[in-house]
């Protein structure tokens, strides 16, 4: 087998457009022929042998020529990086396209429908939790006068269990709110992957109406309505 002469009198050169194996055909052949050849030598043993001796020389041939590890280094970079863009793309897809949501919520019910200012709300809130992502949550009190403030609370990823979680949730009220009709309206958003840290996905967000009074008044959870279900 005879390896085509470059430029420079030695090795293989830049274009080469035919396989070498004049060691086993006596002529160079395109892609096309040599699959056709070595499906014919399939049914002989001697064909096969010349084959295979040709396709060790060609290799070696390449291997002792002048940049042959710079060209296989190459090659291997450019697959390497073929394979690690078309993963991160699909990484990528998987956060965009993401719709699970951490949390379902199960129930919702206000424990002080009347609070006096100053005092916090509590909320006992039933949930099945599937995930463990950080999250935030805003609350916006509209005091009875119209007047609004907005609290932000990060929850870490490790806040709550996996599976059913009760518990009860604190919010502080303003202390110099007037006795009257308020609203805490609440919403909240997830970060589960790091697409959705750069830009959070709100998933849940409710209206919870409160009484702003003299003295706060706690109820039981049985007597307590879930603002979840269908009115």
């Amino acid at each position: 087998m005879v390896p085509e002469t470059g430029p420079g009198g030695s090795g293989f050169a830049a274009r080469r457009g035919k396989v070498h194996l004049l060691g086993a055909t006596g002529r160079k052949m395109g892609l096309a022929s040599l699959v056709v050849l070595y499906g014919r030598a399939g049914r002989c043993p001697n064909r096969r042998r010349k084959l295979a001796k040709a396709a060790w020389d060609n290799i070696g041939h390449f291997l002792n020529s002048k940049g042959a590890i710079w060209i296989m280094l190459r090659k291997a970079i450019g697959i390497a990086g073929m394979f690690f863009v078309a993963g991160l793309g699909a990484v990528t897809g998987g956060w965009v396209t993401n719709q699970q949501d951490p949390v379902q919520f199960l129930s919702r019910k206000v424990l002080t429908p009347v609070v006096k200012p100053g005092d916090p709300i509590k909320i006992e809130l039933d949930n099945y939790r599937v995930l463990r992502c950080p999250h935030k949550i805003w609350r916006i009190i509209t005091k009875p006068d119209g007047e609004r403030t907005s609290i932000a609370e990060d929850k870490p990823a490790a806040f709550g269990r996996l599976g059913r979680d009760k518990y009860i949730a604190s919010i502080d009220t303003p202390a110099d709110s007037p006795f009257g009709e308020g609203e805490v309206f609440s919403y909240t958003e997830r970060m589960c992957n790091p697409w959705e840290m750069i830009w959070p996905v709100v998933y849940g967000q409710w209206s919870d109406k409160i009484v702003f009074g003299p003295e706060t008044k706690r109820i039981k959870p049985e007597e307590a309505v879930n603002t979840l279900l269908p009115k």
